[in-house]
């Protein structure tokens, strides 16, 4: 009886060993930031999902705290620990007053509803609300990047500027595709505004707007794009 005990607890003790494979540090990090900031957010600055969760707190007016994990050595083990804590390994994870949001539909569904009852939201329509939160992606998308690109995935003309920034060496390309997102053509309208057209891809470098696909390519030919590399 005492050896089949010992038996199962070890097999216990070996299964919670075996599935926390974050590291301590990783989990400080993680339940630190929870504690210590109204809104915590664990991002990677890539992420278009990311960025429209931001994009939407910053909106609200609540000033978050953001770790941007993708080049820290301890991301995946962050992220294990996320999963532990939340059930998901995706970002962003978003917290407020140490209570889970969750993703960035979450935030946006929380943001619609009201639940950021703390923060004075006007009475806009649906529409204002996705115009404004349009120009918020596109505004922080082209300050906090060198390279940022607005693209559809199945479009062959953004397809197309990707390769060339990509051979001209430019690997740190923030490339948001929109096609599957609620702001599309808010987004579109407010590259209207901006650029003159709403058609895709839309490419920004270090704040300067490049054009599209066929401007993009024309700049790589030139050596043009390969001087901003």
């Amino acid at each position: 009886m005492a050896l089949r005990m010992t038996h199962s607890l070890f097999r216990l003790s070996t299964q919670l060993h075996t599935s926390r494979t974050y590291s301590q540090a990783a989990k400080a990090l993680v339940d630190n930031g929870i504690r210590d900031n109204k809104v915590f957010v664990i991002s990677k600055v890539y992420c278009p999902f990311c960025l429209k969760a931001k994009a939407i707190l910053k909106f609200a007016g609540l000033e978050a705290s953001v770790v941007e994990i993708e080049s820290r050595e301890d991301c995946s083990d962050i992220q294990d620990y996320c999963k532990e804590l939340t059930g998901a390994r995706s970002v962003p994870r978003v917290w407020i007053d140490q209570k889970l949001v969750g993703g960035a539909d979450a935030v946006e569904k929380a943001y619609k509803d009201g639940t950021f009852s703390r923060i004075t939201i006007g009475a806009t329509s649906s529409s204002a609300n996705h115009s404004t939160m349009a120009q918020q992606i596109v505004d922080s998308g082209i300050k906090e990047n060198k390279v940022f690109v607005i693209s559809k995935t199945y479009c062959p003309f953004c397809t197309k500027a990707k390769k060339y920034l990509n051979q001209a060496g430019i690997k740190d390309a923030k490339i948001l595709e929109i096609e599957d997102m609620s702001e599309m053509d808010a987004i579109q309208d407010y590259c209207k505004k901006l650029t003159g057209a709403r058609s895709v891809p839309r490419v920004w470098i270090n704040g300067k707007f490049i054009g599209g696909g066929d401007d993009v390519e024309r700049a790589f030919k030139k050596g043009d794009l390969q001087k901003m590399a």
